[in-house]
């Protein structure tokens, strides 16, 4: 018998009394680390003068003839020395305002995946295309294709072989078995660049950006339910805007194929350097 269990105050996974590793701390096993010196004292600075990014990088090159390279401690040299002429700077407000910040976009956050959620219980389904989709609580992981079209919020699932599981904000799935994962995302913004970063080997060849991110996880997600006998007919996220209420505002559709390759590539690695498969 199979014991899939998860405990939501410590976030922890675990299948037959073993921890499972979440595929969010998977997919931050190929992330570069957040340089929080560098970003904390240049966030300051902008903040002192009152500038964005671009505002930013064009004082910079007309008042000190500087470009950002890929050279961190050039990069952090320079910026304690234009503090310094600058009079000083508060790093640890900005590095407070930041701690605020997620605090509170996590409880938005939640408040507004709990508010999706619950839409389709009391509900009792949800239309997607014109198409209705039955909404079934208990859900079997080998057994998710009903007669009907099923809808399943909040699925947790695994994969024994590599020790990772996963919940996914809402999944469709048809009686031929294909299925469609779909998740929510209330951050202030989607990344899709990044110019100076990118991910961890063997996906060097993607920008380290939370769209990044959010596409590995999810492929992750289809890759995992694929294991179970499952096809996976599509993946997006939809990003939304929330206000300071919590009410949500603009959306925008993110829609991509499964980065399956990377993600098999991703599990070897993982698997050489960790002891999470069971």
């Amino acid at each position: 018998m199979v014991e899939f269990l998860f405990d939501e105050k410590r976030h922890e996974y675990t299948l037959n009394g073993h921890m499972l590793t979440s595929v969010s701390k998977f997919i931050e096993h190929f992330t570069q680390p957040f340089d929080n010196e560098l970003w904390s004292l240049y966030t300051a600075i902008r903040n002192k003068l009152d500038m964005d990014k671009k505002e930013f990088s064009t004082y910079l090159v007309r008042n000190y003839g500087y470009n950002f390279k890929g050279d961190r401690d050039e990069n952090l040299k320079f910026l304690h020395v234009l503090a310094d002429r600058l009079g000083g700077v508060d790093v640890y407000e900005t590095q407070k305002k930041w701690k605020d910040g997620n605090i509170a976009s996590q409880i938005k956050g939640t408040n507004f995946h709990n508010m999706k959620e619950n839409k389709v219980i009391v509900d009792g389904g949800t239309k997607v295309e014109g198409e209705y989709f039955k909404h079934y609580r208990i859900p079997d992981l080998t057994n998710l294709n009903k007669d009907v079209p099923a809808v399943y919020t909040e699925l947790r699932m695994f994969n024994a072989e590599f020790g990772l599981a996963g919940t996914s904000d809402k999944v469709l799935v048809w009686p031929n078995k294909e299925f469609y994962i779909l998740d929510y995302k209330t951050n202030r913004e989607i990344k899709m660049e990044n110019k100076w970063q990118k991910m961890k080997p063997p996906i060097s060849h993607m920008d380290d950006t939370n769209y990044s991110h959010y596409v590995l996880q999810l492929s992750t997600y289809a890759w995992m339910l694929e294991q179970f006998g499952y096809r996976c007919k599509g993946t997006k996220f939809i990003h939304y805007d929330i206000d300071e209420t919590g009410k949500p505002g603009r959306e925008t559709e993110y829609i991509f194929r499964p980065r399956f390759k990377e993600v098999k590539n991703m599990l070897k690695e993982f698997k050489n350097g960790s002891s999470n498969s069971l």
